[in-house]
């Protein structure tokens, strides 16, 4: 926080370059709604089981197997930027913490992703779901979405379900 003097009152203002987890509002139905956090828009105060509703559906069309669920094909995305000798986190709901956010196309340039396909996405209209692990944030799904908005040029806000591992 920083200090400014305005006239004969002190107005304290808060720092963009600081940045603050967000705290829970409470639980509702056993789950935790968490409120807007400073820094990165949030987009809703969604629950961690609604969050991870949207996120299935999302990447049901990842699912290779019949077996396989979209949970199941999330660890399968998220393993393949790494060596398989490297023990990485087993992603689900006890392991992980969900955010939904709104990034812009330059943000989501900076994500850590794999090689670019050429062919277009097959939709627009779902969020990016990025992954977040030792400080470094791995683009799961929504790699041809953030190249068609990064040709377009338009710097809009785009919805983006962060999954932090605990």
């Amino acid at each position: 926080m920083r200090t400014t003097r305005n006239d004969a009152q002190q107005a304290v203002t808060p720092d963009p370059r600081e940045r603050r987890s967000a705290p829970p509002l409470g639980r509702v139905n056993g789950n935790v709604r968490y409120r807007k956090s400073i820094g990165r828009q949030m987009v809703t105060d969604a629950t961690q089981s609604e969050l991870w509703s949207e996120v299935s559906n999302t990447l049901r069309h990842h699912q290779k197997k019949q077996d396989e669920t979209p949970i199941d094909a999330l660890n399968r995305l998220f393993r393949e930027y790494f060596p398989t000798h490297l023990k990485i986190p087993l992603l689900n709901e006890s392991t992980t913490r969900l955010q939904k956010e709104s990034r812009t196309i330059n943000e989501l340039k900076k994500v850590i992703r794999r090689d670019c396909l050429t062919k277009g996405p097959d939709k627009i209209d779902v969020s990016v779901v990025l992954v977040k692990w030792c400080q470094n944030e791995y683009l799961v799904d929504g790699r041809r979405r953030t190249n068609l908005w990064a040709g377009e040029g338009s710097d809009d806000p785009h919805p983006v379900i962060v999954i932090q591992c605990q």
